[in-house]
């Protein structure tokens, strides 16, 4: 048996989790990191560079997960995601990211309608760690359809 660790960038989580995902950042460095990794670990995500855009593009395209930054031009993520849980399509995961790590913005975020949270500037393993479980979570949800 071989107990060499597995570098979460090494596992191609895209294939073992087939998840259509968007990126609502506006940030261009933040836009790049997560882009980044999210390839790495076999994901071609749709990015976005704000809340708007992320509302009118959920009409357009199914996604599964969306990574959205709190605190965004034009329409914030909490905005945007209230407003894209009041849309009649099939809901996605909405991820928040956020600088900020404290207890009060997790609450916000869950208030908004987010499903989780993950601080900047997150862990890889983290991320690939999150992905995972949502993947899951979705393999279980179509199990019991």
């Amino acid at each position: 048996m071989n107990n060499t660790p597995v570098s979460p960038l090494s596992i191609d989580l895209g294939q073992r989790y087939p998840l259509n995902i968007l990126v609502a950042e506006d940030n261009v460095f933040n836009q790049k990191l997560i882009l980044t990794v999210l390839k790495k670990i076999g994901y071609i995500p749709t990015l976005v560079e704000n809340g708007i855009e992320a509302t009118d593009i959920v009409e357009k395209k199914k996604f599964d997960l969306i990574f959205m930054d709190v605190q965004m031009p034009e329409m914030d993520g909490l905005e945007a995601t209230l407003a894209i849980r009041k849309k009649s399509i099939e809901q996605p995961i909405i991820v928040g990211v956020t600088a900020n790590a404290m207890s009060s913005d997790r609450i916000r975020c869950i208030e908004a309608g987010m499903d989780n949270y993950i601080s900047k500037p997150f862990n890889i393993r983290q991320l690939s760690d999150l992905i995972s479980q949502i993947g899951e979570e979705r393999i279980q949800q179509k199990v019991l359809r």
